[in-house]
């Protein structure tokens, strides 16, 4: 595309666009401003006058520096340079003067002015005002700053919060806050077997629950009898041994998720199991198939039940599979010196728990020789 080319009168309809030209100029909203060759100002259009303050008469015929300022007048001898060298369109953004000497930004584009025989003959200047757009920028950069400061306040505030919080946590990874962090995740995971469990109620609502004893002071020992006929493990009782209403929830919705429908009896404290066991009158009961013992319990330690059992005629030879949360060696070492049969680690997550629970019912009750009548032996 060419440079624009100033028209002569004498061409023919050079006056018409010479008119048109003019009005275009005389109209812009930007203000332009001619200047010769010799830098110094030939045109200059109404919105010149009414961004500089300098009316045409005023300003034609003074330098094109006039309403530079002094420390920006480089930048339009090396616009004016650049046009005497042919080397095209120069943009570039700097500061202007107005009349009453305040400073204002400007975008400003200098182009080649060409005569009809293509000949540089002078230049335009087109300025453009960007006082809302420097103050724009300058709001965005102080919008940054700002972003950048709250930023830094909230990673101090996020490392405080962190040091404070992490002196509790600290006490909560002991093995007490583990503990409870274990429970209330197991609840949790309790939550997403839920309609599974209500489903497999429907054997509870068929069995026959009934009191086996109780002891003055403890509370009532009971046994679940679930309907289930034609196999032999289900003349095995389960003898569970547990202080924890929690844990006794879960083994007793785990035994029923695996479908092992054997009496379960239930004893809460260690003298309630021994009552069980060797009580006189109605509280005796025949030997268990089985005993899950936990080794915490109130009035008679779990350890204790089992050296009992194991002194006991009639119960030396039932299998006793310890099913605690306990994972201290002393513990471990204690129960199979105490001639515990298993010693398992009640596993935190319920699906684990369950299968934990099924695969010591299954290996016990059923694949398991039962421990014979010694007391019918005998006679």
């Amino acid at each position: 595309m060419g440079q624009p080319k100033l028209d002569s009168p004498e061409a023919g309809g050079g006056r018409p666009r010479l008119g048109l030209l003019a009005a275009i100029v005389s109209s812009s909203g930007d203000a332009i401003v001619g200047v010769n060759l010799d830098g110094m100002v030939t045109n200059w259009n109404p919105a010149a006058e009414s961004m500089y303050g300098y009316s045409a008469d005023e300003i034609t015929g003074q330098p094109g520096t006039a309403f530079c300022p002094t420390d920006h007048m480089a930048e339009f001898t090396a616009a004016v340079e650049a046009i005497t060298r042919d080397e095209g369109v120069v943009r570039y953004e700097t500061m202007r003067l107005r009349k009453d000497g305040s400073a204002i930004p400007v975008s400003v584009t200098v182009s080649p002015v060409l005569g009809q025989d293509g000949r540089l003959i002078g230049m335009s200047s087109i300025a453009r005002d960007i006082t809302e757009q420097r103050g724009a920028e300058a709001e965005l950069r102080r919008q940054a700053k700002e972003l950048e400061r709250a930023n830094r306040n909230l990673q101090e505030f996020g490392y405080t919060v962190s040091h404070d919080l992490r002196g509790p946590l600290g006490e909560a990874r002991g093995e007490t806050g583990r503990c409870y962090a274990h429970r209330i995740k197991a609840v949790s995971e309790q939550m997403t077997t839920l309609i599974d469990d209500v489903l497999r109620f429907s054997g509870v609502s068929r069995a026959e629950i009934t009191r086996s004893g109780s002891r003055p002071g403890a509370g009532a020992t009971f046994s679940l009898h679930p309907r289930h006929e034609g196999h032999p493990m289900t003349d095995r009782t389960i003898l569970l041994v547990e202080d924890n209403p929690d844990d006794e929830a879960l083994t007793m919705r785990a035994l029923m998720r695996a479908n092992i429908a054997n009496k379960l009896t239930v004893a809460r404290d260690g003298a309630e199991a021994l009552d069980y066991l060797f009580g006189d009158g109605s509280a005796a009961t025949a030997v268990p198939g089985l005993v899950l013992l936990d080794l915490k319990l109130p009035k008679v330690d779990g350890l204790e039940v089992l050296q009992r059992i194991r002194a006991g005629e009639r119960t030396r030879l039932v299998p006793v599979v310890i099913l605690t949360s306990s994972k201290e060696q002393e513990d471990i070492i204690a129960g199979y010196s105490g001639g515990a049969n298993a010693y398992v680690r009640k596993p935190v997550n319920f699906t684990e728990f369950a299968e934990a629970v099924r695969t010591l019912g299954m290996f016990w009750l059923l694949l398991n020789e039962p421990v014979p009548d010694l007391a019918g032996l005998a006679e």
